[in-house]
């Protein structure tokens, strides 16, 4: 669409180019179409221009109305990739309203689809997700029987960020069988949010399910031994300061004392325990150390972990995916496997103490079979070897043990504290 007019002081105008706008809104995310806008008149009416509509629109760019600017517009036209076309299958009620024209897109060359949506918000189901996650069971022309394929619906920008880790960080680095191929013919791009499709891990099981009957410490190894195996064989050291780098560089968790309130306030011993506000300035006042680093899948917990019968893995979503600490990936997976409530019995408290009582690294800890969560948790910590020192893992894992306190958890607020004055109280002896 072009449009070429007067539009700053003339109201009238300035109305029906926005009800044109929202009348191709449904039309342009199920064709991805491109909107161009141009606008007469100088560059202070072009800035006028776009603070009424917005630099972005649905995928409208707004142009000054030279003949350049007209020539780069029809050159985005030209050039622009919609991804497949929409075809209005039936595909359930399962499916987020904003998801449906985006799976419709990815499945057009489909007779009919069968849709499930597999990862939810468990804090608040009505809750938007900024991702969603679905099995799609597609039936083609040419094929008699279903297809299973794995769907990520998320922000535009989130996606092609995913894309793109999956493209140049898996592709020549981790080994075939542990990721999901990816299906670019069947990328649907919208403008605010885009499906990325992957064949479906048939046969097996997400590790948060698989840890309720199975041991873990062959899905352990597979981890480490097979699909990140590469990725942490060439470290390279740098100095870190690893309190601002999880709270500001990583976000792995929330700087906001409040966001752990409620776990604090429920220790029975709240008084012997740092407060919230006190903890995160020692984690922000922590000196720089050395740490190894490596090519790291960045969230890596049970969920994002799909376990075959053989016991080997195959790993998803890699929105987060690039350089970082060498001790990231082993303490969210530890911390996750502790942890997640949905993994079977939960470690009760004293094992929970014996596990994150300083040091935590090897010679202390050693498996004890019998109970799958404690030997799991040994497991990850033996796959390290030398490239992860103590204070930095204290550290690491002190930063998702609070992770899992802001959910109220005092428990894991109580292991964290105490790791965080062991690494301040062990950076000062040194």
């Amino acid at each position: 669409m072009i449009f070429s007019g007067p539009l700053i002081n003339d109201l009238p105008t300035q109305q029906l180019l926005r009800k044109i706008i929202n009348a191709v809104k449904i039309s342009a995310e199920k064709q991805a179409l491109l909107i161009a806008v141009i606008v007469e008149g100088s560059a202070d009416d072009l800035a006028k221009g776009m603070d009424i509509l917005g630099p972005s629109y649905f995928g409208s760019s707004a142009y000054a109305s030279d003949k350049a600017q007209i020539g780069l517009a029809v050159k985005g036209v030209l050039q622009h990739d919609p991804g497949p076309a929409w075809r209005d299958l039936e595909i359930g009620t399962d499916v987020n309203i904003e998801d449906r024209a985006l799976i419709q897109r990815a499945f057009s060359d489909c007779e009919s689809l069968s849709v499930c949506k597999i990862a939810r918000d468990k804090d608040d189901p009505t809750k938007p997700r900024k991702n969603t996650v679905y099995r799609v069971d597609a039936v083609k022309p040419t094929a008699p029987h279903p297809v299973p394929y794995l769907v990520k619906v998320d922000t535009a920008q989130r996606v092609t960020s995913e894309r793109a880790n999956i493209a140049e960080l898996c592709s020549d680095t981790i080994p075939f069988p542990f990721v999901p191929p990816m299906i670019p013919v069947r990328y649907a791009p919208g403008t605010e949010r885009s499906a990325l499709v992957l064949h479906f891990v048939d046969r097996a099981m997400l590790l948060s399910e698989y840890a309720k009957s199975h041991n873990l410490n062959r899905a352990v190894l597979s981890i480490f031994d097979d699909a990140l195996r590469v990725w942490r064989s060439h470290p390279t050291t740098k100095s870190y300061a690893l309190g601002n780098y999880v709270l500001d560089t990583a976000r792995i968790i929330r700087s906001a004392p409040q966001d752990y309130g409620a776990a604090h306030a429920n220790l029975p011993d709240a008084a012997s325990v740092p407060r919230p506000e006190v903890l995160l300035e020692k984690l922000r006042n922590m000196p720089p150390v050395p740490v190894n680093e490596v090519c790291s899948h960045g969230d890596l917990h049970l969920r994002n972990i799909f376990v075959r019968q053989s016991g080997e893995v195959v790993l998803i979503d890699f929105l987060r995916s690039g350089i970082a600490p060498a001790s990231r990936d082993p303490a969210e997976l530890e911390c996750s496997i502790a942890f997640d409530p949905d993994a079977g019995r939960r470690l009760d408290n004293r094992l929970l103490h014996e596990l994150y009582s300083p040091p935590l690294l090897l010679p202390k800890m050693m498996p004890r079979p019998g109970n799958g969560r404690f030997d799991a948790v040994c497991q990850v910590r033996m796959q390290m070897g030398a490239i992860v020192g103590e204070i930095e893992y204290q550290l690491m894992v002190a930063a998702h043990l609070l992770w899992w306190a802001r959910k109220k958890n005092p428990e894991a607020y109580r292991l964290a504290a105490g790791l965080i004055l062991s690494a301040e109280a062990g950076l000062c002896a040194s």
